[in-house]
């Protein structure tokens, strides 16, 4: 038992207590800030094992304890939501009006870029992207060699790899000549909009160029930030390994919070020898210290074993196992169907058990690896009543409406920006077709007008209605947003132009609920911007939505989770079902070899271990869109008997008619 007793601030609590923290935790929340003594810290944090309340109280105790100034603190973490629960513990903790510096490695580019850069920042997003990059494959005629998903997964992956995607190999096959071809025009298409036009990965590029090139602002972060701590530290690419270490000064304190153990995005760059080269380090280094955390405080015992076995696997790893605090003795059941359909009419009518049983729906997940595999399971919860919500649905800023609404209001702010012109009339088809952009866009650029300049001066382009219309409302929108009236630019927009008009389906009701739930964020931004003692800008709430993937959360609803794997990372539950763990659904190869494998354990172990006291795992052994389908599972099964015998485990073959359990549900 430990407790800490501190001087504080008036407004704050009056002791860090440390109690019900373990000699691991402990020791990582109170271990020396002398720079000198330690310069490393790796903090490997298994799942459930309480990381976030460590770094919290690792912060509040350099605070509190070693006098150290809240401003030469910086949290760095990958989403918005967890930066923004860690300040919220943090402050709940210090009773500090002026918090730490927690952010995103992105917010963090863009901070740096928008005070030291050249020039203005302004981020575009992946419907942006998007436009650009088919907007090119179309002016190529590239469309049979190019797939626009598989480019941009081919592209963030060299930059994030720190690899020119335009540099050329020899022999290299056509697609991947194609692909180079269309990143130098995507490149040079951002330029000609502006040269603060970034999308994310220009954000980590454009960092590490100005940090590189200015050496008396890299001394002045490494005087300011003394102490740096970054959670999911093993899901660093290069790019952001490279900005972490321009970060980091010769008096810099670091600690390094992950898991080798729950790394699942290789695909997107990150590397995992990041994270075990500090291990390997913490061994013959002084200055570099380990500390793991290995109990785990979330999932019932018989979860854990069946992670630990799946795990143990891997060769790149640290060796540790995580040890159950709590006893629940439901053991893991592996169901198997003869087919997809009874199995999703199945997993609807134990969610509805659990339910009945005073679970709330929140409260439980079905989580996968493709999202396909939801599609017959949605039906089933539809019949059987159980509220859902799917994570890979449709977001509130992809919709059409919301999109066509932000592009006039971009167009607004920006009216010589020819690429929100193309965006606003590629939903309103009438006025300004593609051809007629480009040749006006040359007359204009000629002229040195914008847009609407440009098109009051020609009195035949003003004749046709959605341009006049165009013109017309503009006008008052800008009147509105020179004031700081962002919310009543866009009612301006949205109600004097109708533009519901311009969508000709039968979800109005839909898209009208959409825009309402834009302008209440437009109206907390400005808010939120008061606050700030900003004005509203279009550019600046651009960049505040983009930065802050929590914008949407709704908690509030009682509903069932459905989402992939990769989506509940950093989630939990009390119970639920994993679908489909089974060879050429996960892994789709089981043929595959070596990183391809460590990758699918790990998922699979991140998978499990989202659960906390009930955990059912099925599998089909037939699934339509799934050739190589098989009901043997090298994941699991190659465990399964001794999780089996020693009860961790239970088997249900539910082609097989239970008469027992059926009796109880007469």
């Amino acid at each position: 038992m430990f407790a800490i007793f501190l001087p504080i601030k008036a407004g704050a609590v009056n002791t860090l207590n440390l109690k019900a923290f373990n000699p691991e935790q402990f020791e990582a929340v109170t271990l020396s800030h002398d720079s000198n003594e330690i310069r490393n810290v790796l903090l490997v944090a298994g799942a459930g094992s309480g990381k976030t309340r460590v770094i919290v109280h690792r912060i509040a105790y350099l605070i509190k304890h070693f006098k150290v100034a809240p401003r030469n603190i910086l949290a760095l973490t990958f989403t918005k939501k967890a930066a923004l629960e860690m300040k919220s513990r943090t402050m709940s903790l210090l009773g500090a009006k002026k918090p730490v510096k927690m952010t995103t490695f992105h917010s963090l580019a863009a901070d740096l870029l928008r005070s030291f850069g050249s020039t203005p920042v302004e981020i575009i997003d992946d419907n942006d992207k998007n436009k650009i990059l088919r907007m090119l494959i179309k002016e190529k005629d590239a469309g049979e060699v190019i797939k626009l998903k598989a480019f941009n997964r081919w592209l963030d992956y060299h930059r994030s790899k720190c690899i020119d995607p335009e540099e050329r190999l020899q022999n290299e096959n056509a697609t991947v000549s194609a692909y180079r071809d269309l990143a130098k025009s995507y490149r040079l298409t951002k330029a000609k909009m502006g040269q603060g036009v970034f999308d994310f990965d220009d954000l980590l590029e454009k960092v590490v160029t100005l940090l590189e090139s200015n050496p008396r602002l890299v001394k002045t972060i490494h005087n300011r930030w003394r102490y740096i701590l970054v959670d999911e530290y093993q899901d660093t690419n290069r790019i952001q390994f490279k900005f972490l270490n321009l970060l980091t000064g010769d008096r810099t304190q670091l600690m390094q919070v992950g898991d080798e153990d729950q790394l699942i995005y290789s695909w997107r760059g990150a590397e995992i020898e990041h994270i075990l080269a500090t291990f390997e380090a913490s061994k013959k280094d002084k200055l570099t210290k380990c500390i793991v955390l290995d109990k785990n405080y979330r999932c019932s015992p018989n979860i854990l074993k069946l992670a630990n076995a799946i795990i143990s696997q891997n060769v790149e790893r640290s060796g540790k196992s995580l040890k159950a605090q709590k006893t629940n003795e439901h053991p893991v059941v592996i169901k198997e169907y003869s087919d997809c359909s009874s199995e999703a009419a199945d997993i609807a009518s134990q969610v509805r058990r659990w339910h009945d049983k005073g679970i709330k729906y929140r409260d439980m997940a079905v989580l996968f690896r493709v999202n396909r595999l939801s599609k017959s399971l949605e039906s089933a919860l539809i019949s059987e009543g159980v509220p859902y919500t799917l994570a890979n649905g449709v977001a509130l800023f992809d919709t059409k409406e919301s999109q066509l609404l932000l592009a006039l209001l971009r167009f607004t702010e920006r009216p010589s920006e020819t690429f929100f012109i193309r965006d606003i009339f590629s939903f309103i088809k009438y006025g300004l077709g593609p051809a007629t952009i480009d040749r006006e866009d040359v007359k204009r650029q000629e002229n040195g007008k914008d847009w609407v300049s440009h098109l009051m001066a020609d009195p035949a382009l003003m004749k046709k209605e959605r341009i006049h219309e165009l013109v017309t409302i503009y006008k008052g929108a800008k009147e509105r947003l020179d004031k700081g009236d962002l919310l009543g630019a866009a009612q301006h927009w949205f109600y004097k132009w109708d533009l519901l008009q311009f969508f000709k389906d039968d979800s109005k009701e839909n898209r009208t609920d959409t825009i309402l739930q834009l302008f209440e964020i437009l109206s907390s931004y400005e808010h939120d911007a008061s606050l700030r003692n900003l004005k509203p800008t279009v550019l600046d709430f651009q960049e505040t939505r983009l930065l802050n993937d929590a914008l949407m959360s709704d908690e509030s609803d009682d509903a069932l989770n459905l989402m992939t794997i990769h989506k509940a990372k950093g989630l939990e539950f009390e119970c639920g079902t994993i679908m489909g763990i089974q060879d050429g659904v996960f892994p789709t190869n089981p043929d595959e070899i070596g990183e391809d494998v460590e990758e699918d354990l790990r998922l699979a172990n991140v998978a499990i271990t989202r659960f906390k006291t009930e955990l059912i795992i099925t599998r089909a052994s037939f699934r339509k869109g799934f050739q190589h389908c098989s009901s043997y599972s090298s994941i699991i099964d190659s465990h399964l008997d001794k999780l089996l015998k020693g009860g961790n485990a239970l088997y249900i073959d539910a082609n097989v008619i239970d008469y027992e359990r059926e009796l109880d549900l007469i």
